[in-house]
Parts: C-alpha cells; sequence; structure tokens
C-alpha cells in the first residue's frame, strides 16, 4: 500500500543526530508506523508518551524535539484530543509538516479464532468509524470495546480468556501482540487515510516559502470577522481548505481553526503580514 510522507525541515532547530519524536504509543498502532516513517526521514529516535494531550505537553515542556499528533481521518473525522488541545489558550508549538498515512484497518484475534466465534471487538473509537459499514454488515450484534489505541486493543484481545474476542488495529499489531488476521482491509473505504501533524516548540521562522498555513482565528467582539483574513489570504493565492469551529469561553464569540492552501505559495513574511487581529499562526510548511 502506498505511504505518502510530507515532512518539511522549515521549521526544525534540533541537530539530525540528536532530534527526538515523541508520538502515541505503544508499539503496533497507526501513530507508530507514522512516527517510523517521520523519524526515518530525518534520522530521529522515536519514543512514545500514553495519550495525544501527553505528547502536546511533552513538546510544549521542551522535554522532546518533535511530536507526531494525529488530526484528520478521511472517513472518521478531525481527531477530538487533537482538537481539543485548540479549543482554549495557544499551544506552545508550531505546525512544521505532516505526514497522510493510509489506513489498513485489520480484524485480528488469538490464533484459532474464527470469524463466527467472534462476539466482542475492541478497538479505538477512530476504526469503530471507519469500518461501521462493515461491521454492521457482519457483526451487528457484537459487543464493542473501547480501547485507548488499537495497538492497546490488540492487547486486550491477546490477554482475554477464550476465542472470542477479535480486535481492529493495524496490521503490524498482530505479530507484535501474537494475533492472526481474521479479516483485512474492513475500513469501508479503501482510499481511508490519517494526517497527523509534525509539531515543534517555539515560533515559526519569519521567512521561507509555504504552501499551506494554518490558523488559529478567535472571534470577539473587538476583532474582525473572518472575511477579513479569508480575503487577505486570498490575495496570497491562498484559500481554505478547512475549517473547525469551537466555543471560546466568551459568550458571542469563537475559536477557529483554519486551513489555508496556496496555489502558487508565499514568503511567510508576507502570510504573517495577512493576519488579522485575533489570528495566530500555528503552522506553515510546504505540502505536495
Amino acid at each position: 500500500m502506498r505511504r505518502t510522507l510530507v515532512v518539511l525541515t522549515l521549521a526544525l532547530t534540533a541537530t539530525a543526530t540528536a532530534a527526538n519524536l515523541t508520538y502515541l504509543g505503544p508499539k503496533g498502532t497507526y501513530s507508530d508506523e507514522a512516527a517510523r516513517l517521520v523519524a526515518q526521514s530525518g534520522n530521529w529516535t522515536t519514543s512514545t508518551a500514553t495519550s495525544i494531550t501527553e505528547v502536546a505537553q511533552t513538546v510544549a515542556a521542551g522535554q522532546t524535539d518533535y511530536g507526531l499528533l494525529p488530526i484528520e481521518n478521511s472517513s472518521g473525522g478531525y481527531v477530538v484530543e487533537t482538537l481539543g488541545l485548540l479549543k482554549t489558550g495557544l499551544p506552545k508549538w508550531r505546525i512544521i509538516g505532516e505526514i497522510a498515512l493510509p489506513i489498513n484497518n485489520v480484524l485480528m484475534a488469538k490464533p484459532g479464532t474464527t470469524l463466527a466465534d467472534v462476539t466482542t471487538i475492541v478497538s479505538h473509537p477512530q476504526p469503530f468509524l471507519q469500518s461501521a459499514g462493515y461491521l454492521k454488515a457482519n457483526y451487528p450484534n457484537v459487543k464493542r470495546v473501547e480501547a485507548k489505541s488499537t495497538a492497546a486493543a490488540a492487547e486486550d484481545v491477546s490477554k482475554m480468556p477464550g476465542n472470542t474476542a477479535a480486535a481492529i488495529a493495524a496490521p503490524a499489531a498482530a505479530s507484535v501482540y501474537g494475533l492472526v488476521p481474521l479479516a483485512n482491509a474492513i475500513q469501508d473505504d479503501k482510499r481511508n487515510t490519517t494526517k497527523f501533524w509534525v509539531v515543534q516548540a517555539g515560533e515559526l521562522p519569519k521567512t521561507g516559502a509555504v504552501n499551506r498555513a494554518v490558523v488559529i482565528h478567535d472571534l470577539t467582539r473587538n476583532t474582525p470577522t473572518l472575511s477579513l483574513l479569508i480575503t487577505r489570504m486570498s490575495a496570497l493565492g491562498f484559500q481554505v481548505s478547512s475549517l473547525t469551529q469551537s466555543p471560546s469561553g466568551e459568550l458571542g464569540g469563537a475559536r477557529y481553526v483554519l486551513v489555508f492552501d496556496g496555489r502558487r505559495g508565499a514568503d511567510m513574511a508576507a502570510v504573517r503580514q495577512a493576519l488579522t487581529p485575533g489570528s495566530t499562526l500555528l503552522g506553515a510548511y510546504t505540502a505536495p
């Protein structure tokens, strides 16, 4: 299966030999696969965290050089925990690149288990969404149990008594936890892809060519509407490719996260000049 990797060096400050990338573990997850691809591109070491929030906190505290945050799945939508990091306060990290990883959801169980034996399926919430059609057609009445990650689901199934439980997990989890595949590629959309942000503490550089920008805009009674920001970015050749909204904690206010994609790209300095009051540049890099 094709793997698409985009890691930008625009804001990298750590040396290639010393840099460390922290991601949501454990081993055998999609995050693990994405982290290995990113780390290989920069010759970095890797370390795991127990939650997406912990990854972000580790980066913000300077305990690691880079972090990997899942942000969006093409079938399941935005990752709630990552979006939650953007709802209140400005993150102490910036987005410097991304990786888009095609997803292959595998139904796996202990050796000797058959498809007909399965009465319980364990997984992270995202694979349940991604494989909703398959589950409805084949397992409409099974018990579903949510786990912190797909690898945690595989590990849980490996420890359960009997042969009636299965996990939906990444292919690598089967060998890590001693399971065998029962059904491959059970995701409903075979184009299913998850996007991860590569983040680093500190501010972005003042200059440098970019064609993708991520902007947080806090709309209050004293800030311009989104239309001014969008108009200014449009003048640089950028258009909105993604927009999410959440409450700002102030009556009548809102926080927006916008992703702008440019047809021809622009310099970071020009992008910064296009920002309006209430807007903060959260990420900027070159995407394919």
